[in-house]
């Protein structure tokens, strides 16, 4: 997905929150009603507040993932591999107790529909550049 499709989808659940909560105001609904209609527009703002936020950077000695979710900071000591597909782009490392984890990098992550062949060549440049950082 582009920012602007989550920029729309988060503007979509922001109006539904508050088409629904002024639906449930009119209704001299319950007050926990309320709040619940409300959770569309909450999750909407948060939403767009991590969609603009997005990105991964590239320092010298970590990469930081700022995803939809929450932010990784891995060092490049800690790389075991970079899968540098654009359908599923994923950095594989290991935390500081011994753990392997993945971290997803969704930001440039073309998905099932794919992108634009611009914006795939792009995307693989920029993992291309990921692998090299891991391999120094």
């Amino acid at each position: 997905m582009t920012i602007a499709s989550n920029a729309v989808g988060s503007v979509v659940l922001v109006l539904a929150g508050f088409v629904i909560g002024g639906i449930s105001l009119a209704g001299a609904a319950p007050g926990w009603l309320v709040v619940v209609s409300m959770a569309p527009s909450l999750i909407g703002f948060w939403w767009l507040a991590r969609v603009r936020s997005a990105r991964v950077e590239i320092h010298s000695d970590r990469l930081i993932a700022v995803g939809f979710l929450w932010t990784r900071t891995i060092r490049r000591s800690q790389v075991l591999m970079v899968i540098d597909d654009p359908s599923v782009p994923c950095v594989m490392w290991r935390s500081s107790i011994g753990i392997p984890v993945a971290t997803f990098l969704t930001t440039v992550m073309t998905g099932e529909l794919g992108a634009s062949r611009e914006g795939t060549a792009r995307r693989k440049s920029f993992l291309d550049e990921v692998s090299r950082w891991a391999q120094h």
